[in-house]
């Protein structure tokens, strides 16, 4: 069982500021919450807790020590809110490399015999960082005496994303394979690195799925869930890449048309489909353990359960839409619009930016019969919309170059926006347009009081199972 910690660039921020002063070693405790994912924990920080210069018994360049009365305050705060400790300290000598030394070993015996007798059955922890703050080694002590290593440490809604081990890379850290050679000249070969080491979840696996995790194989990516309980039909062949009509003849599942363009194209490649719909519970360790989301469905279910696990487990979800709409009279076109939304925890949500409506989140869970006996009309679900794959393309395109930026740093990524794109200039100006987010100060998702941000395991997802269709 592996273990990983993720936190927001406002605790990376704060770690920074407190931390900064290579005088001396400096220390801070961090409050995380737990999730378990697949075949690993991930800690999750909640709240950064700094000391005083009364909570410090000695404050050296090669030594440091807590107080016992802040020891107690802090494992006080773990019982009350059943979140682990990590403890954090800097060793100001160390740069480029950091580990423990063996004056640390000593300390943590005592430290987590503490934490574990006042704060039982929770996974508490230790970091380390170099005097740049570039670095870190992290530990989880399961006992007094037994600990494993934490692997890496991501700040997860920064322009790019962070990752920090307990080393850096020095000149170009190796080779990548001839099949990449030209593609690491534009990302860099740390760059190519970072992508190919992903792993991504796509949910969906129709006209923007189908597009999106081959393109995502062909970047280099390697391991892969796709999930849709959904099977194929003749009406998605022009749209649904991969697909064929013997697929629609033996009624295979999407999910399983993908894996095998994955496959045949990518044959050492780690694949998982998922013939399901996202919010089933037992698929939920999965999400938790994703890198990425690519959200390429057409309901709003899906959305709102995804919003909610972007800010409770700190997972980013790449939102990609595109719709359009016909007068059922006329056939006359009267609405067309792509989007491409990066959405990073603690940020403003899918439900700022009202690409969640409650109304039509509420219909959608409504069974046929209660739909008819209501007289419910759910728009996407009702109506067959026009589509066609050349859209499709356009917004999975542009939806995976941002989240290429952010993966690899090529480019910042501005997450205060997304794009709206207007294919053909119906109700507005043919050509893209990047709308500014406004995150709602009271959202139950990412607001200042959120119910969810960061909670990991420690509550539940609050969107039910739809039923399956393949079923």
């Amino acid at each position: 069982m592996t273990t990983r910690m993720r936190m927001l660039s406002v605790h990376h921020r704060q770690l920074r500021d407190l931390m900064q002063d290579k005088s001396r070693e400096q220390a801070c405790f961090l409050l995380c919450s737990t999730a378990q994912g697949d075949e690993e924990t991930i800690l999750l920080v909640n709240e950064v807790v700094p000391l005083s210069a009364a909570d410090l018994g000695v404050h050296r360049f090669d030594q440091l020590s807590v107080s016992p009365a802040a020891m107690l305050r802090i494992a006080r705060m773990a019982q009350r809110t059943k979140r682990a400790v990590c403890m954090v300290h800097t060793h100001p000598m160390s740069a480029g490399s950091v580990a423990f030394s063996l004056a640390d070993d000593v300390g943590n015996e005592r430290t987590f015999e503490f934490f574990h007798r006042m704060a039982p059955n929770l996974p508490h922890s230790c970091l380390v960082w170099d005097g740049d703050l570039a670095c870190c080694a992290g530990r989880v002590y399961q006992s007094a005496h037994d600990w494993t290593p934490i692997s890496t440490v991501s700040v997860m809604n920064d322009a790019n994303l962070l990752v920090f081990r307990d080393s850096i890379p020095t000149g170009d850290g190796g080779n990548v394979s001839e099949e990449f050679e030209r593609q690491a000249r534009l990302l860099g070969k740390a760059g190519q690195r970072l992508l190919s080491a992903q792993r991504l979840v796509v949910v969906g696996g129709g006209g923007l799925g189908s597009i999106a995790a081959p393109v995502l194989g062909h970047s280099g990516v390697r391991h892969f869930a796709i999930i849709d309980d959904d099977i194929e039909k003749e009406v998605n062949l022009p749209r649904n890449l991969g697909a064929t009509p013997a697929d629609v003849l033996a009624r295979r599942l999407k999910v399983d048309v993908v894996a095998r363009y994955l496959k045949e194209c990518f044959p050492k490649a780690v694949i998982r489909p998922l013939p399901t719909v996202v919010e089933d519970p037992e698929i939920l360790p999965e999400l938790v353990s994703a890198d990425g989301i690519v959200c390429g469905t057409d309901n709003t279910t899906s959305r709102a359960f995804l919003n909610q696990l972007s800010n409770q487990y700190y997972v980013p979800v790449l939102d990609l839409g595109v719709q359009f709409a016909a007068d059922p009279e006329t056939g006359e076109l009267v609405k067309e619009i792509g989007k491409v939304n990066l959405v990073l925890p603690g940020q403003a949500c899918m439900l700022c930016t009202q690409h969640i409506n409650p109304k039509v989140l509420h219909d959608e869970g409504l069974t046929p019969e209660q739909r008819i006996a209501h007289g419910k009309y759910v728009e996407g679900i009702d109506e067959n919309e026009p589509s066609m794959m050349v859209f499709n393309m356009d917004v999975v395109a542009r939806g995976l170059q941002l989240f290429t930026f952010w993966v690899t740093g090529i480019a910042p990524v501005d997450a205060l926006t997304y794009e709206r794109i207007h294919f053909l200039g119906v109700g507005a100006a043919r050509g893209v347009r990047v709308v500014k987010k406004a995150r709602v100060p009271d959202c139950p998702y990412c607001g200042d009081q959120s119910c969810v941000l960061g909670l990991g395991d420690r509550e539940s997802m609050w969107v039910r199972a739809r039923p399956r269709k393949a079923a």
